[in-house]
């Protein structure tokens, strides 16, 4: 008997590898269930749209089409003056925002004098006020206040100002004007929305024009004032040309100037000259200083035999022509003295003469040391000499460059002030005859016609979104309330939220209402609520065949659920094969005696366990089945004490062994604790649930309280389901489908005739 106590059976159980999928199924069916609340969403917008289109006044939209001429005819030149470059796209914008500008707009209210029409009064332009609304003279009527409380609520009637009342219209003026360029192109659509088709033309054409007469105004005052500005400059600088001139002329006289380039020409000359010159100087000072220094290693008075090995002296005719003559007397004399001795007189004589040669030999080599210092120092003197001679020259014509640059910056000085003076000249004669002779700058393409539609609004669209909106509003309120309903509505819901098998489904039988339980199983036997039962029955029989449960205890959370509906047609079904009892465990709330046809004073099960009444007194048959039952009987002060007694203990047991199954009807879990109490006399519970009434977390605390005592819960019933709303579901597809059989029904009025009221006098 505890093999379904406590745990879930394995079906139920969550599996890990379980994923959460979105059930489109469900969104389906709660836009099914909630479609007339859709419906009436869809129905009121659109009603709604309808009615407030209606009313709403069309606006026109007039367009006209300007080219802005990035590239003007150049009919003069004149846009230095101007300072406007027209060949980029800063300019075509900046002409874009001209168009958009509140310059422009004010002229062209001035200009049409938009003040005086009606459609620009500030007044009608204004947006809804709620304050007009208040029925103010009325509450003040009625309810007396201060004089200040209810100024709040009162409308400023106060007049604009002139001033206020242009600004106003200026800003109406700019809210309807469009100004749209075309891209890739120098063409802009100038638009203007207005209620009336001809001023919308009218007011787009205005602007274009406005725009390129303003332009053109714009453009003759700056001609104008360059004209003015030109002449006055003028004046200035002709006298500073002539400052110039005259500052020129009288740098040339003082510096008697003719011809500097000329001048400029020889010095140059001498000054190449000079250089060269300077050059070849300390090339021969150095050479004499070479030798110089040569000769004077060995002081200032060399021997002579050092200064006969210098190439300079050597170089020498006169010692060169000495030094063959020393070397010939010196042969003679080598020559002689291999004959004579020395006092030989042709040895004297030949001694004598190379004593001669030699004085006369150093003499002139004496000579010949003086000429090569005295050269060398000549040399210095030269190259000191040339070098004055050179930086003269220099300094000479740096003396003539300046005063060529003094002359230059004179010269560039008058020109660069007859130039400006001369384009000054030419602006002047141009900015002259531009004052009478002015190019547009744009042009309309196209001119505004009257429109012959409205532009907006667009009622057909409008209308569809508004519908599209209720509809869209209506399926998000379906979805909100299907996922705020925590009622349950479907098996699935049983099997996942309380982790309980279901026994049986039972669709709602609408009936007069009553308070007495339904009784669809003997009275309609072919009707879809009896072959619910029936499954009910099969669920319950086939749960565990080889123990079958001898006490079976339903029950539900609240009342109202159709627990005792429930336990009533159950007990009919398997009274059919059975010898079954049902007993009214309800004693606070009893609903079975009634249902039967029986007075709630009838003896019961009060009474028997009091032992007022005996059996045979208490238990009645069921026609047409081996079912019988026992009612409440008289209420108890404390029924809980009752069924919790060892008197109600021995007569269950009893009444188990003379019927094959008993089915005991008990109180709401979350309304009294009896049921808590009988489930421990019980084998299985079967557990009522109304669909879409009952809340899940109230059901679930029932369900726990039942568990918290070990109560066998073998499954629920999902009682009471609308199979017209659900039909659309799988689960319930199956109620609609006995339509097609043929049923043999007694109608329910028959059934609840009195007709089990006899004793079963078992």
């Amino acid at each position: 008997m505890d093999n379904l106590r406590s745990t879930p059976p394995r079906h139920l159980a969550d599996t890990p590898g379980d994923k959460e999928i979105i059930d489109l199924r469900r969104y389906w069916n709660a836009i099914l269930e909630y479609k007339w609340g859709i419906v009436f969403l869809v129905l009121l917008a659109g009603g709604a749209g309808y009615v407030a289109l209606k009313y709403i006044k069309p606006m026109y939209q007039a367009t006209t089409t300007v080219l802005i001429e990035n590239n003007q005819p150049k009919v003069i030149n004149i846009q230095d003056v101007y300072g406007l470059n027209s060949n980029n796209q800063e300019y075509l914008q900046t002409q874009y925002e001209i168009l958009r500008s509140r310059s422009l707009a004010e002229e062209v209210v001035k200009r049409l004098e938009l003040v005086n029409m009606p459609e620009f009064d500030p007044f009608r332009q204004k947006a809804f006020n709620w304050k007009e609304w208040v029925p103010l003279e009325q509450i003040e009527s009625v309810w007396p206040f201060e004089p200040d409380t209810l100024d709040f609520l009162r409308i400023n009637k106060k007049p604009l100002s002139e001033k206020a009342k242009f600004e106003a219209v200026v800003g109406i003026f700019m809210s309807r004007l469009t100004i749209d360029p075309v891209r890739n192109t120098q063409l802009v659509k100038v638009r203007f929305d207005a209620r009336d088709p001809k001023l919308a033309a009218l007011i787009s054409n205005a602007t274009a024009t406005q725009f390129i007469e303003s332009h053109l105004a714009a453009k003759m005052a700056l001609t104008e004032k360059a004209t003015m500005w030109l002449g006055e400059s003028l004046e200035g600088l002709r006298e500073k040309l002539r400052e110039s001139e005259k500052r020129l002329q009288e740098f040339r006289e003082a510096e008697k100037l003719v011809d500097v380039r000329g001048v400029k020409t020889l010095n140059a000359e001498e000054l190449s000259k000079l250089t060269e010159r300077n050059v070849e100087a300390r090339r021969v000072r150095m050479e004499a200083a070479n030798v110089y220094q040569q000769m004077t290693i060995f002081g200032e008075t060399p021997p002579p035999e050092y200064l006969l090995e210098l190439p300079a002296i050597l170089e020498n005719p006169l010692v060169r022509s000495l030094k063959e003559r020393q070397d010939d007397a010196q042969r003679k004399v080598d020559e002689l003295s291999k004959r004579y001795g020395e006092k030989h007189p042709k040895m004297i004589s030949a001694m004598a003469e190379l004593k001669s040669v030699k004085s006369e030999l150093e003499t002139q080599l004496q000579r010949a040391a003086r000429g090569i210092e005295s050269a060398y120092k000549i040399s210095v003197e030269n190259e000191r000499s040339i070098a004055r001679q050179l930086d003269q020259a220099k300094n000479s014509l740096q003396g003539v460059n300046r005063k060529e640059f003094q002359l230059r910056e004179l010269e560039r000085e008058v020109e660069t002030n007859r130039k400006l003076y001369d384009l000054f000249m030419s602006r002047a004669k141009e900015t002259h005859e531009a004052t009478g002779l002015q190019a547009a700058h744009a042009r309309i393409i196209d001119s505004a016609i009257p429109p012959g539609s409205p532009y907006k609004p667009n009622k057909k669209m409008i209308f569809l979104m508004l519908v599209m909106a209720g509809f869209g509003l209506g399926v998000v309120r379906a979805f909100i309330r299907d996922a705020l309903d925590n009622t349950i509505r479907s098996t699935a819901d049983i099997e996942e939220k309380f982790r309980l098998p279901v026994l049986g489904l039972l669709p709602l039988v609408k009936s007069k209402k009553s308070k007495a339980a339904f009784e669809g199983f003997l009275s309609s036997m072919h009707s879809h609520f009896a072959e619910s039962i029936r499954s009910l029955r099969t669920s319950l029989i086939l749960s565990r065949v080889d123990q079958p449960y001898k006490v079976i205890l339903v029950t539900s959370t609240v009342p109202g659920e159709g627990k005792t509906t429930v336990a009533l047609n159950l007990a009919e079904a398997l009274g059919q094969t059975e010898k079954v009892l049902l007993i009214d465990g309800d004693m606070r709330r009893s609903m079975l005696a009634k249902s039967i046809g029986l007075s709630p004073d009838t003896p019961g099960l009060s009474d028997l366990v009091a032992g007022t009444a005996e059996v045979e007194q208490c238990l009645h048959r069921l026609n047409g089945t081996k079912a019988s039952v026992l009612t409440a009987g008289t209420q108890p002060t404390n029924p809980l004490e009752m069924i919790s007694s060892n008197r109600f203990h021995l007569v269950l047991a009893v009444l188990k062994k003379r019927y094959d199954r008993i089915i005991i009807d008990s109180g709401p879990t979350q309304a009294v604790s009896d049921s808590l109490v009988l489930s421990s006399y019980s084998d299985a519970v079967v557990y009522i649930i109304r669909s879409e009434d009952t809340p899940a977390p109230l059901i679930q605390k029932g369900i726990k309280r039942l568990r918290e005592v070990n109560a066998n819960l073998v499954g629920a019933v999902l009682n009471q389901i609308d199979v017209a709303k659900r039909k659309n579901q799988h689960e319930y597809i199956h109620y609609s489908s006995y339509n097609t059989y043929p049923l043999k029904e007694t109608s329910v009025t028959a059934a609840k005739t009195k007709r089990r009221v006899e004793p079963t006098g078992v």
